[in-house]
């Protein structure tokens, strides 16, 4: 766990100090029965950087700050979600700007059911891949909301580019509604040797 203290505060990190409460949070509630449970060190400035140059994008400062903290979970841990690694998000960004290079043969608004202020679309050049789940699914960070919408916000894109849905109006909301479930009794900690197997949320 990185220590709140030791931290250096720059202007352009408003949401640092938040980030890492919430991560520490959910490191000692699960090492708590998993002593074991470790999760990938955070990402150097250059390297987030440089995901940032090839994305051509500026990360929302609540992700870049959890980047610096852990650089992708390295594992399914919440929501059926894994966080993925820069390398994975500039990865999954251009297969994604990849396969939707050619107008596709039916329109969005026909094909998708759009849940919440998002633009229906396939593919935006402004979102950012930061997450998969265990069904394939994608979860972005949206940068280019229509009215209504907040930058930043956190999205759920399905496999079959069938649905679009909100998830969190921001990347701390998210990962604190996460921290918050885990406190609070509402996931299942199965744990195998001392580690973390897999999570579980209750009905």
């Amino acid at each position: 766990m990185l220590p709140v203290a030791d931290l250096v505060i720059e202007p352009a990190y408003s949401r640092v100090v938040g980030i890492v409460e919430i991560w520490n949070r959910i490191e000692t509630t699960l090492q708590a029965p998993a002593p074991a449970f470790s999760l990938p060190l955070g990402a150097s400035e250059e390297a987030i950087g440089a995901c940032e140059r090839a994305l051509g994008l500026a990360f929302p400062s609540d992700y870049r700050a959890s980047v610096a903290i852990h650089d992708g979970t390295g594992r399914f841990l919440f929501d059926s979600c894994e966080l993925g690694s820069l390398e994975s998000v500039v990865r999954r960004f251009q297969l994604f700007a990849d396969i939707t290079r050619e107008p596709p043969p039916i329109s969005p608004s026909e094909w998708m059911r759009v849940s919440g202020p998002i633009r229906a679309q396939f593919w935006n050049p402004r979102w950012i891949p930061i997450a998969r789940t265990t069904s394939a699914d994608t979860i972005l960070l949206d940068l280019d909301p229509p009215v209504g919408g907040l930058a930043g916000q956190v999205i759920h894109l399905t496999h079959e580019m069938s649905e679009l849905h909100l998830v969190a109006p921001s990347f701390h909301a998210w990962l604190e509604t996460f921290a918050d479930d885990l406190d609070a009794g509402r996931y299942e900690i199965r744990v195998s040797n001392g580690d973390v197997m897999g999570l579980e949320k209750r009905a």
